[in-house]
This record gives C-alpha cells, sequence and structure tokens, in this order.
C-alpha cells in the first residue's frame, strides 16, 4: 500500500508491462512453465538418479 503511494508518479507500471511483453514474446514457452516446476523436476531427476546409481552397485556382483 505505500510503496504504490512512493512508486505512482515514475511510470514503473508501463516500464513493466512492456518487460513483460518483450519477454514474452521473445521466450513464450518459458512465460507458461512455473519456475516451480522446473525446480521439481530438477530434483526429482536427481533423486531418481541417485536411486538408480544404488541399485547399479548394490545389485552388481562383487569383484
Amino acid at each position: 500500500m505505500f510503496g504504490a503511494l512512493l512508486r505512482a508518479g515514475i511510470g514503473l507500471e508501463a516500464d513493466n508491462q512492456a518487460a513483460r511483453e518483450r519477454h514474452i514474446t521473445k521466450h513464450p514457452w518459458l512465460h507458461r512453465v512455473r519456475l516451480h516446476y522446473i525446480w521439481t523436476a530438477l530434483h526429482l531427476g536427481i533423486a531418481v538418479t541417485g536411486v538408480v546409481l544404488t541399485a547399479v552397485i548394490a545389485l552388481s556382483p562383487a569383484r
């Protein structure tokens, strides 16, 4: 509320809207993907890789 009063006259809303439109036209797929999904997929990929490698090591014959 108070922050809106401080920035009311400097045109940040127009600059933000213009930047958002440039970003959407330059990276249309990235605008639709939530960052949470990217981080979740990254962590799941690391966890699955760890489980697979653990299983490979546990099931491999001893030398």
